[in-house]
């Protein structure tokens, strides 16, 4: 089983921190969590501490931003020799198969390097509207069909 880490960085993350973060504790594939919180004066970071022990948490006393919070993460992940990493944006979700239909997909095609699931809105019957304007449009041999879930 491959070894996986899913970074998380918040930002008074509170009202989304619980579908985001269960989504990742109820995945088919097993991942660590690792949450770099930028200073949350919402007291995300005492939520995450007291219902998701297992979770690695950074407190930043300021805001380190999103690429700066991920790079603290990532080198957790190189430090601590993980195989895969994946980002998850705070007010996101996983589906429950994700992880597992990335690490399958990266095992029938190793020449790829950076894979990301389908970004759907919300109800989950529809791209997400920036996600379907700069990556389906732009690559429709790559994009997963919604009722078949096979690639075109």
């Amino acid at each position: 089983m491959p070894k996986i880490l899913t970074i998380v960085v918040t930002y008074n993350a509170l009202r989304w921190v619980d579908r985001c973060l269960e989504s990742v504790v109820t995945s088919t594939v097993h991942s660590d969590i690792f949450v770099v919180d930028n200073g949350s004066t919402d007291r995300t970071a005492d939520y995450i501490a007291e219902h998701y022990p297992t979770a690695l948490l950074y407190r930043s006393p300021k805001n380190l931003k999103f690429g700066k919070g991920n790079n603290l993460g990532l080198e957790y992940a190189i430090h601590h020799g993980y195989d895969y990493v994946y980002l998850l944006n705070q007010d996101a979700w996983l589906m429950p198969d994700t992880l597992g239909k990335l690490v399958e997909t990266h095992c029938a095609h190793p020449e790829y390097g950076i894979l990301s699931p389908m970004q759907l809105k919300p109800c989950g019957d529809d791209y997400e509207n920036l996600f379907n304007v700069l990556v389906v449009k732009r690559n429709p041999v790559f994009v997963d069909d919604l009722d078949s879930g096979e690639l075109k």
